[in-house]
């Protein structure tokens, strides 16, 4: 009489064993699979958030800009606010809202420390107004709304101190007029490498004779500056009204710089500063943009320096 075999055989606890390891191993694929689906969803998600309120952000810049006269602004003493909700309907129907939240503020915002918002490279130059504008660009009489810029000197301030591999100089030219209506134009330069202010041959080239930076520390507590002078007008010859300065960089042609001017008596207001904040979902977008009195031709510039007359 045969006994019975109590327990299973051992090929059925090892076919269970494969059975259990193929199960583990389909379970990790297609939980990895899962979750790389829900991660490329929320990475799609997110972009599209992001590509939302971006252009949120920036229709706020373009509300901005186009709000209030420069009067308008010039005068405000908060950030004029403008917010929007912008509603999209998707293609499946549903609605998607996007909104923005922006300020309009005159530019700068302390007359007294102007920060040129943008870097120049050289040749590059720059205008600052010392009379106030309209808005197609035209020159105001001085005075009640209008001001004009009633000192006889200023800082300038240039040069960032973050990048030294170039060391700019600058030239300023002033436009004024006189007390009979003619214009007039004064010039000078500032450069803080002693070698090319003052020795001949220096790269092929005569000594600029340019000034050395007067030195000390700028004025401007909002941004940090490499050099500083200062401009005496009445040592420039300069008589009557001063209409607008024009301020060029020279010797960094791969590194642009940074310049800023600072003042004892208020400047007209240089243009105006937008800040919009773009919102969509859970992504938030910042977008600053600046709109600044109209600058003059590149032609200009080579007017001031041409020994004749230049027609165009």
């Amino acid at each position: 009489m045969k006994k019975q075999q109590k327990g299973l055989p051992a090929q059925a606890g090892q076919a269970l064993l494969l059975v259990l390891l193929a199960m583990a191993v389909l379970a990790t694929m297609a939980l990895s699979v899962v979750s790389r689906s829900i991660s490329e969803v929320s990475v799609t998600t997110r972009e599209e958030e992001s590509l939302r309120a971006f252009s949120a952000a920036e229709a706020g810049v373009e509300e901005g800009l186009i709000t209030g006269t420069p009067q308008e602004v010039a005068t405000a003493t908060t950030p004029i606010p403008i917010s929007r909700d912008l509603e999209v309907t998707a293609p499946s129907g549903t609605s998607v809202v996007s909104s923005f939240n922006a300020g309009v503020e005159r530019y700068p915002l302390n007359l007294q420390a102007y920060i040129y918002p943008f870097e120049l490279l050289s040749g590059q130059a720059a205008s600052v107004s010392f009379v106030t504008r309209d808005e197609d660009g035209d020159i105001l009489p001085c005075g009640g709304s209008a001001p004009c810029f009633g000192g006889n000197s200023l800082t300038l301030c240039w040069g960032d101190p973050d990048n030294t591999s170039q060391t700019p100089a600058v030239v300023a030219n002033i436009i004024f007029r006189d007390g009979s209506g003619n214009f007039g134009t004064a010039s000078t330069g500032f450069d803080p490498d002693s070698t090319r202010r003052g020795v001949v041959g220096f790269g092929g080239a005569p000594p600029n004779n340019f000034n050395a930076p007067t030195g000390g520390s700028c004025p401007i507590t909002e941004q940090s500056y490499s050099y500083t002078t200062n401009i005496d007008f009445a040592g420039l010859g300069i008589t009557g009204t001063p209409v607008l300065m024009r301020v060029a960089m020279f010797y960094n042609d791969t590194e642009p710089h940074i310049f800023g001017i600072s003042t004892t008596s208020n400047l007209p207001v240089q243009g105006r500063r937008v800040s919009s904040e773009g919102v969509a979902g859970e992504v938030t977008r910042q977008i600053d943009a600046f709109l600044l009195n109209p600058e003059m031709p590149f032609i200009f510039d080579a007017a001031l320096y041409s020994s004749g007359d230049i027609a165009k």
